[in-house]
């Protein structure tokens, strides 16, 4: 991952000055996400995840502006083979379709343009949970986003704490279902898993259909600190990485916690926030403090 080069990811380019604030939601629904089975179904995948560069941005399409150009779909799914290091065929063959089918994160991957990273411009930053994992329960997502935030911070000169009551916040951690007035809907239990956005936004949201865990064990669920880690990378500035074996590697995988953070990750973070390989690590305890009524 290099952070330091003109890099950046569709999807993570926009501050909605347009939304609407949050309201935590824990829907029920227990649908399944679509799964890519035709050109159709990967056409609708590329454009998602920032495969069409003459797709216009949330706000051209809100406004109902059409496209500049076309992309066409031999020339998505070739960029998208390229980006994952598949066999480059411009086609939905069985690697690529196979590949699409897995759970990931709602960002987009292909880089657009060329631009900087901004990092938080203050050390010490503060979040909120709005609502929690229904299987989970409130502390226990807590205790999980706290772990989360530390994994950052051990190698960030970044401090991060729960807002107490009445403070203002840096990160709006809530779950949500389906659409949820950011322009990124969810898709139900499967495919996307969350989703936040670029300092400093601060918005992260997880789908609460999907089956969360705190277990470090394939076919358990979706570990949610594994998923928290990774989307806090976002928050933090973080683009995703090409690396297979990175934490801010689109896809869904399982990384014992004794792996956190692999050296891709560590290398981005101290770029980003311009510290040194030396610096001694910081953890930090979870909260145990009274959080903000959602």
């Amino acid at each position: 991952m290099i952070v330091k080069s003109c890099f950046i990811i569709l999807f993570l380019f926009f501050t909605f000055s347009y939304a609407k604030p949050i309201k935590g939601k824990t829907g029920k629904s227990h649908a399944k996400a679509p799964k890519v089975q035709s050109n159709t179904d990967a056409l609708k995948f590329l454009n998602k995840f920032g495969y069409n560069q003459c797709s216009g941005s949330v706000d051209a399409k809100i406004k109902g502006e059409k496209p500049l150009c076309q992309s066409s779909l031999q020339t998505m799914i070739e960029h998208f083979q390229t980006f994952y290091r598949l066999p480059v065929t411009g086609r939905a063959d069985d690697k690529t379709v196979a590949l699409m089918n897995k759970a990931r994160c709602g960002l987009g991957d292909y880089p657009l343009a060329c631009s900087a990273f901004r990092p938080w411009p203050n050390s010490t930053l503060k979040w909120t949970l709005n609502n929690e994992a229904p299987k989970l329960g409130k502390d226990k997502t807590r205790s999980l986003i706290q772990e989360a935030f530390n994994d950052w911070a051990r190698y960030a000169p970044l401090k991060f704490r729960e807002a107490q009551a009445g403070e203002k916040t840096d990160f709006s951690i809530s779950f949500q279902t389906g659409e949820h007035d950011d322009g990124y809907p969810f898709d139900g239990s499967g495919g996307t898993l969350a989703h936040a956005f670029f300092p400093t936004d601060g918005k992260v949201h997880f789908d609460a259909t999907e089956d969360w865990t705190d277990k470090y064990v394939d076919g358990a669920g979706y570990n949610f600190r594994l998923v928290a880690s990774h989307q806090i990378g976002h928050a933090l500035g973080l683009p995703h990485s090409r690396d297979p074996k990175s934490l801010m590697f689109p896809f869904y995988q399982l990384i014992q916690p004794q792996d956190l953070l692999p050296k891709d990750d560590r290398d981005g973070i101290r770029a980003l926030y311009a510290t040194s390989a030396t610096n001694k690590p910081t953890t930090f305890r979870a909260t145990t403090v009274k959080t903000t009524a959602a």
